[in-house]
């Protein structure tokens, strides 16, 4: 009251009056306001966002590669015909001295049992020389000739070396004679067993060469995987209508050994490569070009693949449909009530951050943080265990404790649902529908097959919502 007097004049009663009534009215104003409505300011949480790109997953391409045996065979026997070979002044004595002349009698013929290329080889074999033969104590020398047939059968393991070079093992398994060698010399016969071990040891090093070629010619394996490998490292389109791309960069390929089965050649090579997702209208141009590594040999191949897939929200747009949902909402507790007049969204350390405006009881802005998850049954993304920042909370403990009953928390969380752009199950036909004989340039085609959309973490960037999809299936390549 000191300082009151002051400032008013005793000597004039109503202006006197006048002041104490204004005092009165101004102070009665504060306290009803400072009853009636709090402001609040408290510190926004961070704003932060790390680098983010999609996880890399090791996935496995399979590239069947079969050759059937006929195709093998008619190789074979394009290149082995007429004359085979000749040997001449050969001897099986002292006294003997003779030719041979060795052709192919009819087709050779391939068949396969389980790990060997079995081969049939019908040879008709010219002899002719001078032999001598012993009768009743005397020497008899005479020229003589002779055609008979033989039929040698060999088995071939075939195998692939690290450096991809065809590795064959060829092995004699047995031979028939389908006509008999017979010498005969003034009535007596020769003994000649000795023409089929020279037969058997010229053949089975001329055999296995044209083996070797035939392979070679008809299974140009380092050649074919090449140029797969190659195509693989450009972006694939899996999606055009939600520009969505898939690169691949190779870590290692793998083989199975090679086998026979339904008179085919069979074996599987794994390209084990790291699958990434773009999302652009243009093809990423940041592929690898690795040249075809190193084979390694492999008995069991895992055919699975999986790849991370993205659905995005774009942020600005999260927030516009954020904004549609609550700015002018008016929430009540009691006597007290709020109603919002702003909102925002951003990332705060992982953490997605509301940070929601209002007017009434409470004045000011409030911040919500929580873990961006995404809910199946609405197929959105949504906040969970939605609470107020630290600050927020402490300021509220002083101010509007009245707020934490946690019904505003629950009717934003209940409320707060970014739909996705695109569901899941079209995303899903929309990729199986380009993963159908999708061409690898002019050399072979791919297919695909999802089975099944697994819902990953939820990142948030400075402008876009991310949704991680990690897809699995399987990937095979067929050469034309």
């Amino acid at each position: 009251m000191a300082t009151i007097k002051n400032y008013i004049p005793y000597n004039n009663p109503k202006l006197k009056y006048t002041s104490v009534v204004y005092l009165l009215v101004l102070c009665t104003s504060m306290l009803f306001l400072s009853a009636c409505s709090k402001t609040l300011y408290p510190k926004a949480p961070i704003e932060s966002y790390q680098n983010y790109s999609p996880k890399s997953v090791l996935s496995t391409i399979a590239l069947p590669l079969q050759i059937p045996l006929l195709q093998i065979e008619k190789q074979l026997n394009s290149q082995v015909k007429g004359v085979l070979y000749e040997l001449k002044n050969q001897s099986s004595s002292d006294y003997d001295r003779f030719n041979l002349k060795v052709s192919k009698q009819e087709d050779i013929k391939l068949s396969g049992n389980a790990s060997s290329l079995k081969i049939a080889v019908p040879l008709r074999v010219r002899l002719d020389g001078t032999f001598e033969a012993e009768a009743l104590g005397f020497s008899i020398s005479e020229t003589a000739t002779s055609d008979f047939a033989i039929k040698i059968n060999f088995a071939t393991k075939i195998g692939i070396s690290p450096q991809w070079q065809l590795q064959s093992q060829t092995t004699i398994e047995n031979y028939q004679w389908l006509v008999k060698p017979t010498i005969d010399i003034r009535g007596f016969s020769l003994p000649i067993d000795f023409i089929a071990d020279l037969l058997l040891k010229n053949q089975k090093e001329y055999i296995a060469k044209k083996i070797d070629e035939a392979l070679s010619s008809q299974a140009n394996l380092k050649g074919e995987v090449s140029q797969v490998w190659t195509m693989l490292q450009k972006p694939i389109l899996l999606s055009e209508e939600y520009n969505t791309w898939l690169t691949l960069k190779p870590e290692e390929i793998q083989m199975k050994p090679i086998g026979f089965e339904n008179n085919t050649l069979q074996t599987t090579v794994a390209m084990r490569m790291y699958a990434n997702s773009y999302i652009g209208a243009n093809p990423p141009n940041n592929t690898s070009n690795l040249p075809l590594k190193n084979l390694q040999l492999t008995n069991q191949i895992s055919p699975q693949f999986q790849i991370t897939l993205q659905n995005h929200i774009d942020r600005q747009f999260a927030i516009e449909e954020v904004k549609k949902q609550f700015v002018g909402q008016t929430y009540t507790q009691g006597k007290k009530k709020i109603t919002i007049t702003n909102i925002n969204l951003y990332g705060s350390e992982g953490n997605m951050v509301l940070a929601v405006s209002m007017m009434g009881s409470l004045n000011g802005t409030a911040y919500f943080e929580g873990l961006p998850t995404y809910d199946e049954a609405s197929q959105s993304i949504m906040i969970k265990n939605l609470d107020f920042s630290l600050d927020t909370k402490n300021l509220l403990a002083k101010s509007a404790a009245w707020l934490f009953d946690k019904k505003i928390n629950k009717l934003i969380a209940e409320s707060l649902k970014m739909p996705l752009k695109t569901s899941l199950e079209d995303l899903k036909k929309e990729i199986q529908k380009n993963l159908t004989n999708y061409p690898l340039g002019e050399v072979a085609l791919l297919n695909g097959k999802l089975d099944q959309l697994k819902m990953g973490e939820v990142a948030i960037t400075p402008d876009k919502i991310i949704l991680n999809v990690l897809a699995t299936g399987n990937l095979q390549i067929k050469m034309k």
